[in-house]
Protein backbone atom coordinates (compact mmCIF):
# COMPACT_ATOMS: atom_id res chain seq x y z
CA UNK A 1 0.00 0.00 0.00
CA UNK A 2 1.66 3.35 -1.18
CA UNK A 3 0.91 6.47 1.06
CA UNK A 4 0.38 9.82 -0.08
CA UNK A 5 3.65 11.02 0.24
CA UNK A 6 5.29 8.22 -2.24
CA UNK A 7 2.04 9.10 -4.61
CA UNK A 8 2.80 12.68 -4.60
CA UNK A 9 6.80 12.05 -5.04
CA UNK A 10 5.71 9.64 -8.17
CA UNK A 11 2.98 12.45 -9.74
CA UNK A 12 6.22 15.15 -9.26
CA UNK A 13 8.12 12.72 -11.50
CA UNK A 14 5.74 12.69 -14.14
CA UNK A 15 5.36 16.13 -14.14
CA UNK A 16 9.39 16.73 -14.29
CA UNK A 17 10.18 18.82 -11.01
CA UNK A 18 13.33 19.79 -10.29
CA UNK A 19 13.53 18.39 -6.61
CA UNK A 20 10.94 17.18 -3.65
CA UNK A 21 10.74 18.54 -0.39
CA UNK A 22 8.99 16.56 2.19
CA UNK A 23 7.78 18.57 5.68
CA UNK A 24 8.89 19.66 7.94
CA UNK A 25 11.29 22.17 5.33
CA UNK A 26 15.02 21.84 6.84
CA UNK A 27 16.43 25.69 5.33
CA UNK A 28 19.32 23.85 4.33
CA UNK A 29 17.89 20.97 2.36
CA UNK A 30 15.30 23.72 0.58
CA UNK A 31 18.04 25.67 -0.29
CA UNK A 32 19.60 22.85 -2.12
CA UNK A 33 16.63 22.44 -3.59
CA UNK A 34 16.42 26.55 -4.99
CA UNK A 35 20.39 26.14 -6.21
CA UNK A 36 19.42 23.07 -8.13
CA UNK A 37 15.89 24.81 -9.65
CA UNK A 38 17.93 27.68 -10.77
CA UNK A 39 20.79 25.87 -12.39
CA UNK A 40 18.12 23.74 -14.25
CA UNK A 41 16.40 26.54 -15.21
CA UNK A 42 18.28 29.39 -16.43
CA UNK A 43 16.73 32.94 -15.86
CA UNK A 44 15.87 34.97 -18.80
CA UNK A 45 14.37 38.11 -18.98
CA UNK A 46 10.39 38.29 -19.40
CA UNK A 47 11.05 41.91 -21.38
CA UNK A 48 14.18 41.11 -23.91
CA UNK A 49 14.64 45.28 -24.06
CA UNK A 50 14.21 45.52 -20.60
CA UNK A 51 17.94 44.11 -20.18
CA UNK A 52 19.06 46.32 -23.39
CA UNK A 53 18.07 49.88 -22.24
CA UNK A 54 18.24 51.87 -19.19
CA UNK A 55 16.81 54.99 -17.59
CA UNK A 56 19.11 58.36 -17.35
CA UNK A 57 17.74 61.19 -15.23
CA UNK A 58 18.71 64.56 -16.52
CA UNK A 59 17.45 67.82 -15.28
CA UNK A 60 13.87 66.94 -13.81
CA UNK A 61 13.32 63.85 -17.01
CA UNK A 62 14.30 60.31 -17.76
CA UNK A 63 15.97 59.88 -21.29
CA UNK A 64 15.87 56.27 -22.44
CA UNK A 65 19.39 54.86 -23.41
CA UNK A 66 20.00 51.87 -25.07
CA UNK A 67 22.93 49.95 -24.21
CA UNK A 68 24.15 49.32 -27.87
CA UNK A 69 24.78 53.57 -27.66
CA UNK A 70 26.80 53.19 -25.19
CA UNK A 71 30.43 53.85 -26.65
CA UNK A 72 32.24 54.23 -23.41
CA UNK A 73 31.84 54.66 -19.85
CA UNK A 74 34.35 57.02 -17.56
CA UNK A 75 34.95 57.57 -13.78
CA UNK A 76 35.21 61.35 -13.01
CA UNK A 77 36.23 61.38 -8.77
CA UNK A 78 32.18 60.48 -7.84
CA UNK A 79 30.81 60.96 -11.07
CA UNK A 80 30.32 59.08 -14.14
CA UNK A 81 30.08 59.67 -18.01
CA UNK A 82 27.98 57.89 -20.17
CA UNK A 83 29.03 58.80 -23.56
CA UNK A 84 27.26 57.72 -26.84
CA UNK A 85 27.94 58.70 -30.38
CA UNK A 86 25.93 62.15 -30.11
CA UNK A 87 25.68 62.19 -26.02
CA UNK A 88 27.11 62.68 -22.56
CA UNK A 89 25.02 61.71 -19.66
CA UNK A 90 26.67 62.32 -15.92
CA UNK A 91 25.40 60.31 -12.99
CA UNK A 92 26.26 60.01 -9.03
CA UNK A 93 27.66 56.56 -9.31
CA UNK A 94 30.76 54.81 -9.15
CA UNK A 95 32.59 52.93 -12.18
CA UNK A 96 32.28 49.50 -10.41
CA UNK A 97 28.20 49.99 -10.33
CA UNK A 98 27.63 51.16 -13.46
CA UNK A 99 29.88 48.05 -14.94
CA UNK A 100 28.29 45.61 -12.82
CA UNK A 101 24.96 46.84 -14.56
CA UNK A 102 26.33 46.33 -18.23
CA UNK A 103 26.26 43.11 -19.91
CA UNK A 104 29.94 41.46 -19.39
CA UNK A 105 29.66 40.37 -23.17
CA UNK A 106 29.45 43.54 -24.56
CA UNK A 107 31.22 45.65 -22.12
CA UNK A 108 34.99 45.28 -20.87
CA UNK A 109 36.71 47.08 -18.25
CA UNK A 110 40.03 48.62 -19.82
CA UNK A 111 41.36 51.07 -17.11
CA UNK A 112 40.48 51.82 -13.46
CA UNK A 113 38.29 54.93 -15.34
CA UNK A 114 37.37 53.07 -18.03
CA UNK A 115 34.65 50.83 -19.66
CA UNK A 116 34.34 50.41 -23.33
CA UNK A 117 31.57 48.98 -25.99
CA UNK A 118 33.76 45.77 -27.14
CA UNK A 119 31.62 46.47 -30.82
CA UNK A 120 32.91 49.96 -30.57
CA UNK A 121 36.59 49.01 -30.42
CA UNK A 122 38.40 50.18 -33.59
CA UNK A 123 42.38 49.29 -32.79
CA UNK A 124 44.07 47.94 -29.71
CA UNK A 125 47.79 49.40 -29.25
CA UNK A 126 49.91 48.53 -27.31
CA UNK A 127 48.64 50.11 -23.67
CA UNK A 128 45.60 51.86 -25.78
CA UNK A 129 42.82 51.09 -27.84
CA UNK A 130 40.65 53.16 -30.23
CA UNK A 131 36.90 53.56 -30.21
CA UNK A 132 34.91 54.59 -33.16
CA UNK A 133 33.16 57.56 -31.72
CA UNK A 134 30.86 59.00 -34.38
CA UNK A 135 32.70 59.70 -37.17
CA UNK A 136 35.85 60.25 -35.03
CA UNK A 137 38.33 58.23 -33.21
CA UNK A 138 38.77 58.15 -29.49
CA UNK A 139 41.88 57.10 -28.11
CA UNK A 140 41.60 55.66 -24.36
CA UNK A 141 44.59 54.41 -22.18
CA UNK A 142 44.18 50.44 -21.70
CA UNK A 143 45.50 50.08 -18.04
CA UNK A 144 48.01 46.78 -17.88
CA UNK A 145 45.94 45.03 -15.45
CA UNK A 146 42.97 45.19 -17.50
CA UNK A 147 44.94 44.30 -20.73
CA UNK A 148 44.49 40.30 -20.50
CA UNK A 149 40.77 40.30 -19.66
CA UNK A 150 40.73 42.91 -22.82
CA UNK A 151 42.55 40.14 -24.84
CA UNK A 152 40.59 37.39 -23.64
CA UNK A 153 37.60 38.98 -24.39
CA UNK A 154 37.99 39.92 -27.85
CA UNK A 155 37.83 37.52 -30.86
CA UNK A 156 41.56 37.36 -31.75
CA UNK A 157 42.88 35.87 -34.77
CA UNK A 158 46.40 35.61 -35.98
CA UNK A 159 48.77 34.64 -38.59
Amino acid sequence: MASSTDQNALRAFDLNVVDYLLKPLNYPRFCKAIDKAIRYYPRKGTDKNADNELFIKKGNSLIKLKLKDIVYVEALENYVTLNTNDQRFTIHFTLKGVENQLPAEVFVRIHRSFVVNMSMIHAIHEDSLDLKFGSSIKNLPVGKSFRDLLMKKINLFSR
